[in-house]
């Protein structure tokens, strides 16, 4: 049997006393020796960056439920959004980063969400889904895709462009440097077939001949166009990175808070999986009103 909830309740509780009856004395928390103390750390974070994955799992699937669209858990991904033959389907390896390195953000997409994408944990998307590693930094002193990050040092800004270009370069050197996982998730990739695309674009502009508005506003998704103006889903490994807190970078004379990035490798018509940056979302000050006031930005490749 399992435990009830009354019973997980108590354990969290209990979970809490463990660690608050530490933290909450100085001369204990001083009195531990390095090595306990390093224990103790490591048993913290470890407990918290537990908690902000499962906490990212659950905010995915009900995202996918208030849509109303179908989905799965723990079975091709930790969530599987949408019937296989929707244009918009995907399976999303949801994953948390509390540290503040930024080698700590390649390792789990390198060494973690890839390879179960890739199948190598008993898990396996579907052909046709977009394959995602979603990917929360809930650290303040994690610059990925810059360089370093310390505890206690927080990012630098920079220009929103060179963190764009960074973090394509991060990517592009993960999926050309797998290792063991590359063979899967690179033969996916490489075998997608093109032989009827003459373009290759975004499911969010194609349009919706019925209502001349695009069914899928937000969907970064690649998609290929045939010759007879038919859709083709496109095979694409997708990196989504968001920051909590935002992420605060500089374009020209202003600033903005940068809250996530997405970006894709896919086969392109020249037969090559390259990458590049699909998607940005964040906030920064419009002034169409006459006055500074904050407002949500998208941008799409």
């Amino acid at each position: 049997m399992s435990l009830s909830a009354v019973d997980l309740l108590a354990r969290l509780n209990t979970i809490y006393g463990i660690f608050s009856a530490i933290l909450g004395n100085q001369a204990v928390f001083d009195g531990l020796d390095a090595e306990k103390r390093q224990q103790f750390v490591t048993g913290l974070n470890k407990s918290y960056g537990q908690a902000e994955s499962f906490r990212h799992e659950f905010l995915t699937t009900q995202k996918a439920q208030g849509k109303g669209r179908p989905f799965l858990t723990q079975t091709h991904a930790d969530v599987t959004v949408g019937a296989a033959d929707a244009l918009f389907a995907k399976s999303i390896e949801c994953k948390s980063v509390t540290k503040p390195e930024k080698g700590a953000v390649n390792h789990v997409i390198r060494d973690e969400a890839i390879g179960q994408l890739a199948g190598t944990t008993g898990h396996l998307p579907r052909d046709g889904d977009v394959r995602v590693v979603d990917l929360k930094i809930t650290c303040s002193f994690n610059p990925w895709p810059m360089p370093g990050g310390a505890y206690g040092q927080d990012r630098k800004v920079c220009t929103l462009s060179d963190l764009m270009a960074e973090a394509v370069k991060e990517v592009d050197t993960i999926v050309y440097g797998l290792g063991a996982n590359e063979p899967q998730i690179m033969a996916w990739l490489k075998g997608e077939g093109l032989a009827n695309v003459n373009s290759i674009g975004r499911l969010n502009k194609v349009v919706n001949t019925g209502t001349g508005q695009t069914d899928f506003p937000s969907s970064s998704r690649p998609i290929g166009v045939t010759a007879t103006g038919g859709i083709q889903k496109i095979r694409c490994l997708t990196v989504k990175v968001r920051y909590e807190p935002a992420y605060t970078v500089s374009e020209g004379m202003e600033l903005k808070w940068l809250d996530e990035i997405v970006v894709q490798a896919y086969k392109r018509l020249n037969g090559k999986v390259e990458v590049d940056v699909a998607k940005i979302k964040g906030t920064a000050f419009d002034y169409s009103q006459g006055f500074p006031a904050l407002a949500v930005f998208k941008a799409f490749a």
